[in-house]
Parts: structure tokens; sequence; C-alpha cells
């Protein structure tokens, strides 16, 4: 699958904030920036446009039809929990040390993108966006919050 220009310039952007400059903070200015489209424009954009973990996730789409993973209830705020848990974890825990920071999210960020190409090699294309992203989460319940205002 061809990637959009605005998945590929995610991409860049983030192996630059990530992996050239060390930023530790990346992960949250991504956040922001996903909040801020799903605010402005009332939908996913950023998981449908931006997203780096979406894209590549669509690098390795596989054709044809799959099944759909289906979670137990209680699942997802499991997932919501234990990731911010790990992302507060790492930040706190190596507070002063921005080389630590950044090691602990890195390595995060390495296991999901692992998992979602595991998890979609068994399942549908990005089974990661759609079951497990906490991230997407609070965007869906972002836009449900803003259409009942």
């Amino acid at each position: 699958m061809r990637l959009k220009l605005t998945q590929k310039s995610a991409l860049a952007a983030i192996f630059v904030m990530m992996c050239v400059l060390r930023l530790w903070y990346a992960i949250f200015l991504f956040f922001a920036f996903g909040l801020y489209l799903t605010l402005k424009n009332k939908n996913k954009t950023f998981c449908a446009g931006y997203c780096p973990m979406g894209a590549i996730q669509d690098l390795s789409a596989a054709k044809g039809p799959r099944r759909f993973l289906k979670l137990p209830k209680g699942v997802k705020p499991a997932v919501m929990i234990v990731f911010w848990g790990l992302i507060l974890s790492a930040v706190l825990l190596e507070f002063g040390n921005p080389v630590g920071i950044w090691l602990s999210l890195f390595r995060l960020v390495l296991f999901i993108a692992a998992l979602s190409l595991l998890l979609q090699n068994f399942y549908a294309n990005r089974t990661w966006c759609t079951t497990l992203c906490p991230m997407g989460t609070i965007y869906t319940k972002t836009i449900q919050h803003s259409s009942n205002t």
C-alpha cells in the first residue's frame, strides 16, 4: 500500500524527533497534535492520515479477508491504564535524566510497533488501531463528548 504524504511526513517527523534529536516528549507532541485535529475536525483525521503507527501498519497491510479481534470487556481500559502508567512512570522515575526517559519511551514505542505488526498478521489490518490504541480511544471519546455538547 502506498502511504499518503501526511503519513510519510509524520513518519519522518517522529523518526527525526525520536531517533535523531532524541526528544523524549515527542510522543506528547504527537498526542497533542492528534487531539488538536480531533477537536478541530470532530473526526479521527489524525488516526487516518497522520498516525505513524497507522502508517507502519499500512506499509505492511495484507490483502484479503481477515478476521477481527474481539476483546473481552475490560481489556481496553486495562491497556489504557498500562500505557499511560508506563509513560508516566518513565517520566517520573527518570525525571532529570532525559536520556533515561527517552530510552524508556523508545522501548515502549518499539514494543507497540512489534505488537501492532504481530496482531496485524493474525487479524485484520490496523488491528492495533481499531481495538487497542489508547490514543485512538481518547480521540473517540473526545469526538463523542464534543458531539453531545
